[in-house]
């Protein structure tokens, strides 16, 4: 079938499923319902027609090739290597598409990659490398195409399709094991095969979730103005919903990533032996070797090698203790081995967090459009909040190893705090007239201290910004909110240690006097300093101990953190890590891959607005001005703090992400209000654009290969993405 034929079809099917979704758009403008339905069947009925048409192009193109013998070999050999190079000859026949059938041959040898046989990649089914040459009338010479990769279990990768001329006279293939212990094992080669027809459904619905949700949401949409929740169950019920979306999006994550592989080295396995120290009685984990005292300076990196020891563990007067936030421990990991006699997971201690996380993120953004955004419709809330939430944890999810514990359990309790003292605060404006009565239902029914807040609520809010510091005590400068959600109520009153106000003041600063005095015994107990959480003592690549504040390495990390572009490739997943060769400064800069900036993100652009003089003058007109500069200064501090402190690393993005979020919510509430009803509409359009770039970009970032990936330790679902994706190759 001629190409462009094909296409016109595919156009023309298209068109007419377009045509029957206008025409009912226009037949039930008075039925909502009954037009969303019809709207529906019309965007699945044009995705159905894509599937079949548009990504099954291949398919229908080679149905008539003339399939070519695959006896015409002419020569095959097999280096040293396990390299296998097949030649084939041809007589001026038109060559477009090879079919290849292989997979790999394992020595049985252990080569210290066990992580892979948990997922059945023991070697029969590792990915093959083929490289193809081809000899045509335009390439006498021949030319060497770049590698594809050929997966025993993804039927896509086995059909490799060339744009030659019509005259080949030899094809070169070559195979390669990504491993030397990996072996290619060619079971057949075949050329001119016809595709088969291939069905992705993940494909189809989420073609489908993008054009009926840009429906949804384009200007003249009736989400904008629509009250789709009008009582408080179904607002429950519909923030539920959305939670529980996104917490099955951050689990996905972690199952596409293969996370529970990368959790053997030994060092990953801290908290769960600190779980079993502390109920020996133990602060630490044992005594550690007798060279490490024996050396001048046991923490530099290269007087220890050659020698074993435990990796990124804490090391002081002769035992080994763990330095990462202790909370995590405390609250799950020691009741979970205490009850069970066995240990917890770092997976499931990480989605324990996480759902924490969700839980809280959502109360706060339903308790900051209550008391601040009234105007926003809440089904246009719920659907931004959750790709504000996941996009928050995606660095973490993408490896949830014992680095990222302390990480989200302290983003956990952040979020969570500041949802009970938001909550806590009586004096919230009228209630939306367009979304029914909308009171503070947490502190609903419960006694009031005079001075308008709920001590309970202020009580519970403390105590998890308490836990935030036993976990990651950067994150703690969130606490610096509680300055403008209390001003009225508190500084505003100057009712803070006052008479009436004593009972809500005890039950504020009680929980963090309580948590910091045991995190204080707890690092005395250790390291012989109150302050002292024993960071510096870490055995790793660098000696933390002179690490010290350098001035130079804050522009490194406010570049890296907030200015950095991502890095462009022009094959799946299109984009890959950021480099740090080109830096000037001269001296240690911990750097680990990073993706391009927060900024970069295109969910963080209202923050930037926020900075302009007339987002600045709405803010301020809103009393948005002061919690919005906290959290970009608060983010800004906690780069710098991370970098002098640790370095720059993906991962230490979600400290300061969630605070450039809500800068951004700050900034974007408060343009909203000021724009007309016609302004806010195409505005909110504007802004499901810069959610679904966001969400693209998220999904790109976990395919980029690195230690825990899904290349690596998923390989058929990162090759059928691929496939799915590069539809055109």
């Amino acid at each position: 079938m001629n190409e462009w034929i094909y296409f016109a079809l595919a156009l023309f099917a298209a068109a007419l499923c377009a045509a029957a979704g206008v025409f009912a758009h226009k037949q039930f403008k008075d039925n909502l319902p009954a037009r969303l339905a019809c709207v529906a069947a019309a965007v699945l009925s044009l995705c159905i027609v894509s599937e079949l048409f548009v990504f099954n192009w291949k398919h229908f193109l080679s149905a008539k090739y003339a399939s070519l013998p695959s006896g015409s070999e002419e020569s095959s050999e097999t280096a040293d290597d396990g390299a296998i190079t097949v030649t084939y000859t041809f007589d001026g026949s038109p060559v477009k598409n090879m079919f290849i059938n292989a997979q790999s041959t394992y020595d049985g040898k252990d080569h210290n990659v066990p992580s892979r046989k948990e997922f059945g990649y023991t070697g029969d089914n590792e990915p093959i490398n083929v490289q193809v040459t081809a000899y045509d009338s335009a390439n006498v010479k021949g030319v060497t195409f770049s590698k594809r990769t050929v997966l025993k279990d993804v039927e896509a990768s086995h059909y490799i399709f060339f744009n030659l001329t019509d005259s080949v006279s030899k094809v070169v293939v070559k195979l390669t094991g990504p491993q030397s212990y990996i072996k290619p094992d060619l079971l057949g080669i075949g050329f001119n095969k016809n595709t088969p027809l291939s069905l992705n459904f993940f494909r189809l619905f989420a073609l489908f979730a993008f054009l009926f949700s840009c429906y949804l949401f384009r200007p003249a949409s009736r989400v904008w103005k629509r009250t789709f929740f009008r009582t408080r169950l179904k607002r429950l019920l519909a923030a539920a919903f959305a939670a529980l979306l996104t917490l099955g999006a951050i689990g996905a994550t972690m199952l596409f990533n293969g996370t529970e592989a990368n959790q053997e080295a030994s060092h990953h396995g801290q908290y769960q032996e600190l779980a079993k120290a502390f109920k020996s009685g133990k602060l630490d984990l044992g005594d550690a070797p007798e060279f490490l005292s024996e050396l001048e300076d046991p923490y530099d990196y290269g007087a220890r090698q050659g020698n074993a020891y435990r990796w990124d563990t804490a090391y002081f007067e002769g035992k080994y203790y763990v330095y990462f936030g202790v909370v995590p421990c405390v609250l799950l990991y020691l009741p979970y081995y205490v009850i069970t006699g066995h240990n917890l997971p770092n997976v499931a201690a990480y989605f324990c967090f996480a759902a924490l996380f969700v839980a809280g993120f959502f109360a706060l953004a339903i308790l900051f459009r209550r008391k601040y955004a009234k105007n926003v419709p809440f089904s246009v809330m719920m659907a931004f909040t959750a790709p504000a939430a996941y996009l928050s944890t995606v660095f973490l999810s993408k490896h949830a190893d014992l680095y990222c514990i302390p990480i989200i359990s302290a983003l956990a309790f952040a979020v969570t705090g500041l949802a009970f003292w938001l909550a806590s605060v009586r004096d919230v404006p009228a209630p939306s007239v367009s979304e029914g009565t909308d009171a503070p239902e947490m502190a609903k029914g419960r006694k009031l201290s005079r001075f308008g807040v709920d001590p309970v609520l202020v009580c519970l809010g403390s105590l998890c910004m308490a836990l935030v510091a036993g976990c990651r005590p950067q994150v703690f400068l969130s606490a610096a909110l509680a300055v403008p959600i209390f001003w009225k109520s508190v500084f505003g009153n100057r009712t803070l240690f006052s008479k009436k106000g004593l009972l809500p003041t005890v039950l504020a600063l009680a929980p963090m006097a309580v948590v910091a005095a045991g995190l204080m015994w707890y690092n005395y107990a250790r390291f012989g300093s109150p302050f002292d959480f024993g960071a510096n003592y870490n055995l790793t690549n660098n000696d933390m101990t002179v690490r010290g504040f350098k001035v130079g390495r804050i522009g490194s990390a406010l570049f890296a953190y907030f200015l950095e572009l991502p890095d462009t490739s022009i094959g799946f997943p299109f984009i890959r890590y950021t480099t740090f060769t080109d830096s000037s400064y001269q001296g240690t800069v911990i750097y680990f891959a990073t993706f391009g900036s927060v900024f970069a993100l295109p969910y963080t652009m209202p923050a930037l607005l926020g900075l302009t003089p007339k987002g600045f003058r709405a803010m301020k007109k809103r009393r948005f001005a002061v919690p919005f500069l906290i959290c970009l200064v608060g983010s800004v501090v906690i780069a710098v703090a991370d970098a002098q402190m640790a370095g720059i690393l993906s991962r230490y993005y979600a400290d300061m992400l969630f605070l450039v979020l809500f800068a951004s919510a700050f900034a974007a509430c408060a343009l909203y209000d000021e724009m007309s009803p016609k302004a806010r509409r195409t505005a909110g359009s504007a802004a499901y654009v810069m959610c679904i770039v966001t969400v693209i970009c998220c999904l790109a970032l976990l395919c980029v290969d690195d230690i825990s990936s899904a290349k690596l330790y998923r390989p058929q679902y990162y090759y059928s993405a691929a496939h799915a994706v590069s539809f055109w190759l």
